[in-house]
């Protein structure tokens, strides 16, 4: 009896833990991102972290990665938002995404040494076009033509977080429970 107890007592703490645990943060996700630079042709490319679904979402506090351009001088993180919507409350510095991947996107990152990225995922009509700007060397990558594309970044296995492991023992342990006092039954009744 006292086994049993100490098995419910388990299973209740583990439950509790469980709904009490910090949120994941796996509702943020990142994308690749690219566009063809039209006075090069090469690819500028990197990866957008900090990504949320929904549309109209602010884009305050992504971080902005780039790995390949025609210009070293590009490569590097963005993480300060500049919030420079060019002086155009028309253009405010948002993206919408749906299943994990960017539909559409219209803001500005910079840092502090002078390099803008505009990202845009739909030129004309209202919205902005990729463009990447280095006041420091006046070296700029851009395409006016088609917009950013973006792509979801595959994830690594899916590893449970603690919370659905707690979850997950504690069931263990009441199925256990539950197949041990069968057994006790049906023994003490042959």
């Amino acid at each position: 009896m006292n086994s049993l107890r100490l098995l419910k007592t388990t299973a209740c703490a583990a439950m509790a833990w469980a709904a009490l645990a910090a949120p994941s943060l796996a509702a943020t996700f990142s994308n690749n991102w690219s566009f063809v630079d039209t006075i090069s042709g090469q690819t500028v490319s990197g990866v957008i972290s900090g990504l949320e679904n929904g549309d109209g979402l602010s884009a305050d506090g992504l971080t902005i990665t780039v790995t390949t351009s025609p210009y070293d001088v590009m490569l590097g993180e963005y993480t300060f938002d500049f919030g420079a919507n060019s002086g155009d409350p028309s253009l405010p510095d948002t993206y919408s995404a749906a299943g994990g991947v960017i539909t559409f996107a219209n803001f500005i990152y910079a840092n502090e040494v002078g390099e803008f990225l505009t990202f845009g995922s739909a030129p004309g009509g209202g919205t902005r076009y990729p463009y990447f700007v280095s006041y420091n060397t006046l070296e700029e990558a851009y395409n006016q033509t088609s917009g950013m594309q973006f792509s979801a970044v595959s994830a690594p296995g899916g590893v449970p977080e603690p919370a659905s492991w707690a979850l997950m023992i504690g069931g263990f342990g009441l199925a256990g429970a539950a197949l041990r006092r069968r057994q006790a039954t049906t023994s003490a009744a042959a």
